[in-house]
């Protein structure tokens, strides 16, 4: 009994005075797959702006993160008969832990973590029935995965490619895979210490 208390009070120890800090600030920019189902309209260009730090140990990092894209389309798609068109906007935020299995040179990096999506449809034209048709919003919470590779160019500076994929989990529509996507990204991170 007395051994479980010991390794309690140590754990819970270990987790109060574990050295999490704010170290990082970052900037990626993303190739994003948006919500469009036309081959020509489907990625966008996305800034993610990023926070974070080392968590528990040098192989740790954690995140916190926000990215907005839209794609672009304010006009009715051109060769596509009887079409609705929509314009989608995506706010997202979220937080990730990163995972480095080798801190030194060149980088191998796993992600996960969970982001909150609000999605705006904008109605731009066309429709079955002819009428126009209510804009929408959505909010739906996904799970971040991903993998990459980085490299320090030096204390300060370090560079990185990721491709990430957001799986959607639970949202306000039962149309919920639709807002499932992916974003190819290459980021600048900056240390603060």
């Amino acid at each position: 009994m007395l051994k479980k208390i010991f390794l309690i009070c140590f754990f819970s120890q270990s987790l109060i005075f574990a050295q999490i800090n704010i170290s990082r600030i970052s900037i990626d920019f993303n190739y994003i797959k948006n919500y469009q189902f036309i081959e020509n309209y489907r990625y966008s260009f996305s800034p993610e702006f990023k926070l974070g730090g080392k968590l528990f140990s040098d192989k740790y990092e954690w995140e916190i993160f926000i990215l907005y894209w839209n794609d672009g389309i304010n006009k009715p798609l051109n060769g596509v008969v009887d079409y609705t068109t929509f314009n989608y906007s995506d706010y997202t935020f979220g937080s990730n832990i990163y995972f480095f299995p080798f801190k030194k040179g060149f980088q191998l990096l796993f992600n996960g973590g969970l982001a909150y999506k609000h999605i705006i449809q904008k109605y731009i034209s066309g429709s079955q029935t002819g009428n126009p048709i209510d804009n929408r919003f959505y909010n739906i919470l996904s799970l971040d995965l991903g993998c990459g590779i980085g490299q320090e160019l030096n204390s300060t500076i370090r560079i990185r490619a990721e491709f990430n994929v957001f799986i959607s989990l639970l949202g306000d529509t039962t149309n919920i895979d639709e807002f499932n996507n992916s974003s190819v990204k290459f980021g600048f991170d900056y240390s603060l210490q």
